[in-house]
This record gives C-alpha cells, sequence and structure tokens, in this order.
C-alpha cells in the first residue's frame, strides 16, 4: 500500500516527480535568461567577455578581447598610477574597442585612438586604443562614434590597426580607466 500525504491524497513518489519537475523548468528558464542576457552583448567572445570592474554605479564589461592586465601593468606611468582614474589595460586581441556599458560619449580624439563617455551610472570612462599612439596623427585608426552619441554595451566604438601601431614602435594596449572611481563605493577590479 502506497504511502499517502495528508493535503490532496498524493503518494510521495508523485510528490517528488513533480518537485523535481518543477526545480527542472525553474533551472531551465535560468539558464536560457543568462544566454539571452549574454547573447545581447555584441562586443568580444572570450573568458575576458566578462564583468571586469564593478561598483555602485553598476558594471563595466572588458572593452576589448585580450589579456587583461590590472592597472598598475598598464604600459605608461600616467594611467598605471592610478592619476586619472582606476581601471585596467588589456593586451587586445583583435582591433577593436567596444563600450563596456551603456551612456552617451562625451568627448572623443580628433586622432580616432580615444574617447571619453559617461555611463547610465554617471560613470566618467576613458578609453584608449594604444600608448603614446597620439603621435601617429589617426594614421590607423577609426572613430566610430562621435560626442554626443547614445552606445549600448558591447557596440563597437573605435577600430585600430594593430600592425601599424606596432611598426610606429608603441604598445597595443586597449586602456579603460573610470576617471571618478572614487565617487563610488564598493569598486572591485577583475584583472
Amino acid at each position: 500500500m502506497a504511502m499517502t500525504a495528508a493535503a490532496g491524497g498524493f503518494s510521495l513518489p508523485v510528490i517528488f516527480a513533480i518537485a523535481a519537475a518543477v526545480i527542472l523548468v525553474i533551472a531551465v528558464c535560468i539558464v536560457l535568461t543568462v544566454r539571452k542576457k549574454n547573447a545581447a552583448f555584441n562586443g568580444p567572445k572570450t573568458t575576458e567577455d566578462s564583468i571586469i570592474m564593478t561598483c555602485d554605479a553598476g558594471e563595466l564589461r572588458a572593452p576589448a578581447a585580450g589579456t587583461v592586465l590590472p592597472r598598475s601593468q598598464i604600459p605608461d606611468e600616467t594611467f598605471s598610477s592610478g592619476y586619472l582614474g582606476e581601471g585596467v589595460g588589456i593586451l587586445p586581441s583583435s582591433g577593436a574597442v567596444f563600450a563596456p556599458c551603456a551612456g552617451v560619449v562625451t568627448s572623443v580624439e580628433n586622432t580616432g585612438h580615444g574617447l571619453q563617455m559617461k555611463s547610465d551610472g554617471k560613470m566618467e570612462l576613458l578609453l584608449q586604443a594604444g600608448i603614446d599612439t597620439l603621435d601617429m596623427r589617426g594614421d590607423g585608426f577609426e572613430l566610430l562614434v562621435k560626442k554626443g552619441d547614445r552606445v549600448e554595451a558591447g557596440q563597437k566604438l573605435i577600430a585600430f590597426d594593430r600592425d601599424k601601431i606596432e611598426k610606429a614602435g608603441h604598445s597595443d594596449c586597449v586602456v579603460m580607466l573610470v576617471m571618478n572611481a572614487s565617487d563610488f563605493g564598493n569598486l572591485q577590479v577583475r584583472a
């Protein structure tokens, strides 16, 4: 004789089967939600595609595919010292810089190698392709946005020619700094 639960008269195996089915449905929903969220990001599809900085103002994704460096290892003292803000460098595996979050472009370099943007969470970001590339006068850089443009996370902002940067004797390190990092609490850098 099968045991029955007091409420409803279902046997214990039936109750366990229903519970297992509910848990399975919940797990599938979670997986599909995470996949949909990740698919919406059109930037780099590498391990560096993950969130690399967080603070009270939001999250920042890697602005380029490649190897993430802590700020202190960016090959330029102005950036590595923290004087301009907290952030990371990325030794890129391709010639593209992507928006690390949604926001508005607030300033662009006329040489096409860098820009500044303000995130929806009010983070003031500096994004730059290469170190000391200003002297290349735009050769090898294509800025794909202009001041005032609204951008979404993963949107391509800058295209650059890594070979031209190397031939000019510069590092192609992509820099991302939060210039007003001290305005926000709980800043975490995952580099």
